[in-house]
């Protein structure tokens, strides 16, 4: 899809997102995973997907309406939202237009075979809906309330110097007295002029929706390749994984841009992977049964609270991780960036997956 085509139909999404707010098509349960996602894990089109509980392994067939979504999870509602400005809906309707995206070009990647992605169209439409996949589902969310509580028990004054002198120290100014006071200004009135809301649900969907943008180039910038795996694979409600690679801290998770690997199961049998710029992405293009059990372990841990297999699949039930773990309440910015694994209390993770990938 060219940019110019992308933004005819962004433009017309807060019409249709006004038209739906009060009508009895109005869509409440809210994809976190796109249906035409989870089906590919189904067999056939109206086919059942199975979904697992991480946590204590309980699974059931659900058909993908009513499988990897929360009921009103991206509408936009506040005593000082104006909906006639701001329809209710309007990222709901948004991601349906990244999602017929998914399913087009996804497509196009399962019909070539496996290896390195250089389409540049391709990768720009896809660095949208990963970037967007990446942002729009429970962790990312969680992990947006954190920020935003944390923020709230802050003294605004000094909580903005601390950003003032941590962005100035970024881009090598002064970090005079004066400096600092003037830029710290500057970023409370900004702050105060571009929150959608004084509520924390609305400013954790603005977030979002700033976050993926800020996604996209570091994703088009990277390696990409697709993987056939020897045996199936499964994927998750929070399906993009971020692997720092074996020499970072399996207990805390990884930072975007300096993570080895990002991975993407895109069907039961391939793997999408974004490697760093100065790592090639390894031959054989092909995932054996052991390396795909390391991705699919690596899936499941990284996973909110589900996986989907499909239902001729036992795949959940081979692969056991620890409990997904409450972060402790964050006192300090380095609390925030520190985001426990399901590994965090474990002696001895298992190392990052596919050890071949991470020659450079």
């Amino acid at each position: 899809m060219s940019n110019d085509s992308l933004r005819a139909r962004i433009e017309s999404v807060a019409e249709v997102a006004a038209n739906l707010t009060n009508t009895p098509d109005a869509p409440k349960y809210h994809h976190v995973v796109p249906q035409s996602y989870i089906r590919r894990w189904t067999p056939g089109r109206k086919g059942s997907v199975r979904s697992v509980r991480v946590d204590d392994g309980r699974g059931k067939l659900v058909g993908p309406k009513k499988v990897g979504g929360i009921d009103d999870f991206y509408r936009l509602e506040a005593d000082d939202i104006d909906d006639t400005s701001t329809p209710p809906l309007v990222v709901e309707v948004l991601l349906g237009v990244f999602d017929n995206l998914a399913r087009v070009r996804i497509d196009e990647l399962l019909a070539a075979e496996p290896g390195p992605v250089t389409d540049v169209e391709m990768k720009a439409d896809l660095a949208m809906v990963v970037a967007t996949q990446m942002s729009r589902g429970q962790s990312f969310r969680q992990e947006q309330f954190d920020l935003l509580e944390y923020t709230s028990r802050q003294d605004p004054i000094e909580h903005s110097k601390v950003a003032a002198r941590m962005w100035l120290s970024s881009t090598g100014q002064s970090l005079d007295d004066e400096t600092i006071e003037v830029t710290a200004a500057q970023m409370r009135e900004k702050d105060r002029r571009s929150l959608i809301s004084k509520d924390h649900k609305p400013q954790a969907i603005q977030l979002m929706m700033q976050n993926l943008t800020k996604l996209v180039v570091p994703l088009i910038t990277r390696n990409w390749a697709v993987y056939r795996t020897q045996t199936p694979l499964l994927t998750s409600d929070d399906p993009v994984v971020v692997i720092g690679g074996p020499s970072t801290d399996r207990r805390v998770k990884p930072g975007n841009a300096g993570a080895a690997v990002w991975i993407y199961p895109i069907d039961r049998n391939r793997l999408l992977a974004f490697f760093l710029p100065d790592i090639s992405p390894q031959l054989p293009f092909v995932l054996d049964a052991a390396e795909t059990y390391e991705i699919n372990r690596e899936i499941v841990a990284a996973a909110y609270e589900k996986v989907f297999e499909h239902p001729d699949d036992d795949i959940a039930s081979t692969i056991t991780v620890p409990p997904r773990p409450i972060a402790p309440r964050a006192e300090t910015v380095i609390d925030l960036s520190r985001r426990p694994t399901r590994w965090f209390e474990s002696g001895e993770p298992p190392p990052a997956p596919v050890s071949r990938w991470y020659q450079r």
